[in-house]
């Protein structure tokens, strides 16, 4: 019944709402919106912790840190695939019915986790609803791609911004009325929901026809059906699971590293050490999507570099943006340095202060990661996806390793000295990596030249 009524929509908006806007345009909305998104969630923190309690912070972090890498996994990155697909080998049908597919399955997943670490109901409830709240944005991520294919990338950045203002209107008001997190968690499914029926969905419909093999010059008819409905064909679904099957590793492996300190923490500290963590790191990565905007902005400049075969370009690149990251996290850790006792108290309360040290050890670990997140874009750059897979393999045994012998006696402290050691072990095997790609770069051209 649902899926006939995607069938029955009708192109209603003119033409021009498909044309595409410019890279400058695209990027400045990106950079908006993401930042918007970022902000948002952040300050879902500072209002738990400004209205709430620690544990009340350490209950839905524990919630995300169980949904997320679930669903990194399920979701496939098939936004991503969608983008990359200039041939339009696959309907928007296709990327559809592959994410209701892989999305249930999320879902029940969930569930048997929740039934097999037998929280209690306040707990259960909480992860169903972040988890609720996450399938709500994982169909949207459809549509995003979409979105992205027709470089309508103001699409995607108001649609965030919709989820930002609906989610933090709601949670404030909740979180107020209530200071119940259960209610809280509700508010977070209630704006995305909202804000994908009221704006992700009315515009999608504006791109099916072109994602299926339409010229949009052509669509100019209002009149003209638009069918969003998912597709479940065996065969077709299976290959496309499987080509995006690497980059759904990739992405639950960077999903399961972030969150390995919060589960040790969990099960050694409880849930108040875990809301204490989770609201002192968040401020660490403030300067992450800056870095992240950059990244995207000199991604193919770096594979042309690499591709070209110069033996500096490539390099010299991966240095200066290595090197901009690395200022940023010094100027990050000098302002900790002077002023962390008093950030946090601003930002939260007075009992998130006491843990000013750890905050500190915690920006040391960010400024490193800032210096390794351009490795990660070399690594893309240079196409060598596979050999991600290991090596966030590598990193999360670092990781959980170093929490197992940090954490149950030094508590946050322990899991904030266990992010630098898993920072410097990122660094160290995405520099391996790099190096490995340079050579085989050298290797192949040396192949063909002889």
């Amino acid at each position: 019944m649902g899926f006939a009524l995607f069938s029955q929509l009708r192109l209603t908006r003119p033409n021009s709402d498909l044309t595409p806007l410019s890279l400058r345009k695209n990027f400045s909305w990106t950079l908006m919106g993401n930042a918007a998104y970022a902000a948002s969630r952040w300050l879902v923190l500072v209002i738990l912790a400004k209205l709430g309690s620690p544990e009340m912070v350490g209950e839905y972090a524990l919630a995300v840190a169980i949904s997320m890498p679930i669903f990194a996994f399920t979701d496939l990155n098939i936004w991503g695939v969608m983008v990359t697909d200039v041939k339009r080998s696959y309907d928007f049908g296709d990327y559809l019915g592959l994410n209701i597919l892989t999305t249930s399955i999320g879902i029940l997943v969930t569930l048997g986790i929740v039934a097999a670490l037998g929280y209690g109901r306040e707990k259960n409830l909480v992860i169903i609803l972040i988890t609720l709240d996450r399938v709500a944005v994982s169909i949207s991520y459809i549509f995003y791609g979409l979105f992205q294919q027709h470089e309508r990338m103001d699409f995607i950045a108001t649609s965030m911004l919709i989820k930002s203002g609906l989610s933090l209107a709601l949670i404030s008001l909740l979180a107020y009325l209530t200071g119940n997190i259960i209610w809280i968690c509700l508010g977070f499914v209630l704006s995305s929901v909202t804000a994908f029926f009221s704006y992700d969905f009315r515009k999608g419909f504006l791109f099916a026809r072109v994602n299926s093999g339409g010229n949009p010059e052509v669509v100019k008819e209002p009149s003209a059906q638009i069918s969003l409905q998912p597709r479940f064909m065996a065969a077709k679904l299976m290959k496309l699971a499987w080509l995006a099957f690497p980059l759904g590793c990739v992405f639950a492996l960077l999903s399961l590293n972030y969150n390995i300190p919060r589960y040790f923490l969990e099960r050694y500290q409880g849930a108040r050490a875990l809301g204490i963590f989770a609201a002192i790191y968040a401020p660490a990565f403030g300067g992450r999507f800056i870095l992240t905007a950059l990244g995207n902005a000199a991604s193919r400049r770096l594979a042309s570099y690499y591709n070209l075969g110069s033996k500096t370009a490539y390099p010299f690149l991966l240095v200066k943006l290595g090197g901009i990251g690395l200022l940023i996290g010094v100027a990050g850790i000098v302002i900790t340095a002077l002023a962390g006792k008093q950030i946090l108290h601003i930002l939260y309360r007075a009992e998130y202060a006491e843990y000013s040290r750890a905050f500190l050890l915690l920006m040391v670990a960010t400024a490193i990661y800032y210096l390794a997140i351009f490795m990660s874009y070399g690594i893309t750059a240079a196409r060598q996806f596979w050999a991600q897979i290991p090596l966030f393999a590598f990193i999360g045994t670092v990781s959980a390793t170093a929490c197992y012998f940090m954490v149950p006696t030094r508590g946050v402290s322990g899991a904030a000295i266990s992010e630098i050691i898993t920072q410097v072990a990122a660094f160290a095997g995405s520099f391996i990596v790099i190096i490995y790609a340079i050579k085989s770069r050298t290797k192949n051209q040396t192949r063909l030249t002889s």
